[in-house]
């Protein structure tokens, strides 16, 4: 792996939920990288697979993800390119989350025009876990000059 790579393609998903951050090495070698975020996954990178995975980004102050967009759009895109296909969608299923006791599941696509990406979308559902309403007192909020 180049500390370049979005991800880490393991053997299986046993792997992938065995999997525990050094974050010894994760500081040595990875922290101070554009990306410093690492993404764990098993199976094929391939159009319409599905790939298992875990999201640590302890640089966001986030020990583990479970359901991380971000990831989604960088796999499907690189997965997309590295592809060879030259038309039409590039689709990926993630499952994530499931180590962590939060499952979660991820549509990701990439649209390929002559080879090139032209749109990559990333959605799922969810389910809501919490709402509020935020009151500001009247005295700390900035008014407009009349």
């Amino acid at each position: 792996m180049t500390i370049e790579t979005i991800g880490s393609e393991v053997a299986s998903r046993e792997t992938v939920d065995r999997s525990q951050l050094d974050h010894q090495q994760w500081r040595r070698f990875i922290a101070d990288t554009w990306g410093a975020q690492l993404f764990v996954f098993a199976g094929e990178l391939s159009n319409g697979a599905e790939l298992y995975g875990r999201m640590f980004a302890p640089k966001m102050g986030i020990a583990e993800d479970p359901a991380t967009g971000a990831a989604a759009a960088a796999i499907v895109g690189a997965g997309a390119a590295g592809s060879g296909q030259q038309q039409g969608e590039f689709r990926l299923n993630i499952v994530q989350g499931v180590a962590m006791g939060r499952p979660s599941f991820i549509s990701a696509s990439a649209r390929l025009n002559g080879g090139k990406i032209e749109a990559i979308e990333v959605g799922g559902s969810c389910v809501l876990v919490a709402e509020a309403t935020i009151e500001v007192p009247d005295h700390l909020l900035e008014r407009a000059p009349a």
